[in-house]
């Protein structure tokens, strides 16, 4: 029997390879119809440093992105109206930091395209943050596509500071030539319902990609999470971290898919989550999967999932910490150890200013 789809429904974060239906963590559903978005995420002005230069290109699939094809088709029905934004780092250049503050009012539907084009041998960083207010709504959705040219490093750092009530995806491909390097971080915080997909293709010889996530789940969010790294080049190196806590009755899926292909030889992976879970009401899925066609290659996997233990709790309740605020501790050191990779201290007391709001009172 075929599956029927909803009007509007998108099937999204599609594992590589599919497990058993009744698991429903083959994909997901987003509800997204093309013809109500027409404009962009407002950027705040921003000076580019020397060595980089942006300019508006056609909303186009350059590469192969986490969330998946019908995403990728929603930027297309929207292109004639929402343009991409092109960063072209000049090969050689080592630049400073690139901050892309963005804003979603209340109400707002968009899409933001951004394409990165790293040249050889170059170093750049972009910081994306990205904030609404507490009691806003909307619709926000992001792409960012990364070409990084032999030798060349690019980081990536990506924060979700929305409010609790607006759906919001982060959708990030890349492609990393001979001896380059992608670092994404990214860390999310709010919004009613996100999803993340990342997909990065090690086509280069000794090409690397790396990724640490770090997020918080309250309340009824849901968060859906899809890394990929699609292993071709000889001697290539994909790394993995994702770190979490889930509160109340919040509903996350994560999907980390390690694929060595055919003709990797040398090629290594490694792919870890750790999930704090604060309440018996919460629900997870944690799915570390290596998909190897190639004999010649080194694989790790793992998922840690478990709760405050008895004995710790006990411990810190005799130096004076009682269970709340043992809970607070966890979460702001889950969210300060990923913080330390974020060059922008402005940024970073932002993160903690609404780390303080948000969970101060859970």
């Amino acid at each position: 029997m075929s599956e029927t789809k909803n009007e509007n429904e998108l099937k999204v974060n599609q594992f590589p390879t599919l497990t058993w239906n009744f698991l429903h963590i083959n994909n997901s559903a987003m509800y997204a119809d093309a013809s109500l978005f027409d404009t962009s995420c407002a950027l705040a002005e921003t000076e580019l440093p020397a060595g980089v230069s942006c300019a508006d290109g056609d909303s186009e699939t350059l590469c192969t992105c986490g969330m998946g094809a019908e995403v990728d088709a929603l930027f297309d029905a929207a292109k004639d109206k929402i343009p991409s934004s092109v960063y072209t780092v000049d090969s050689g250049a080592k630049v400073a930091p690139v901050r892309l503050s963005y804003l979603v009012e209340d109400g707002d539907k968009v899409l933001t395209d951004v394409v990165i084009k790293a040249g050889a041998n170059s170093a750049s960083t972009f910081i994306f943050d990205t904030a609404s207010e507490k009691s806003a709504t909307g619709f926000a959705g992001f792409r960012t596509q990364i070409i990084a040219e032999e030798n060349a490093v690019v980081n990536i750092v990506k924060v979700q500071l929305l409010g609790e009530n607006v759906e919001n995806f982060e959708d990030i491909g890349s492609k990393i030539a001979d001896s380059a390097k992608v670092n994404i971080i990214e860390l999310s915080l709010g919004g009613k319902k996100s999803w993340i997909g990342n997909y990065a293709a090690t086509e280069g010889y000794k090409s690397i990609i790396e990724g640490k996530v770090a997020y918080v789940c309250r309340g009824e969010q849901e968060l859906d999470i899809n890394y990929v790294a699609h292993q071709t080049g000889q001697e290539s190196n994909s790394k993995m971290s994702v770190d979490g806590v889930m509160m109340g009755k919040s509903r996350k899926t994560w999907r980390g898919t390690i694929d060595f292909v055919n003709g990797a030889k040398g090629a290594t992976g490694d792919e870890q989550e750790d999930v704090l879970l604060l309440d018996e009401s919460v629900h997870n899925k944690s799915l570390p999967v290596i998909l190897c066609d190639e004999e010649d290659v080194e694989g790790r996997h793992g998922a840690s999932v478990g709760r405050l233990g008895a004995d710790l709790l006990f411990y810190m309740q005799t130096r004076g910490v009682d269970a709340k605020t043992a809970q607070e501790m966890m979460i702001k050191a889950k969210i300060t150890s990923l913080c330390r990779f974020i060059p922008d201290e402005n940024l970073v007391s932002r993160i903690a200013d609404y780390v303080e709001e948000s969970f101060g009172n859970e």
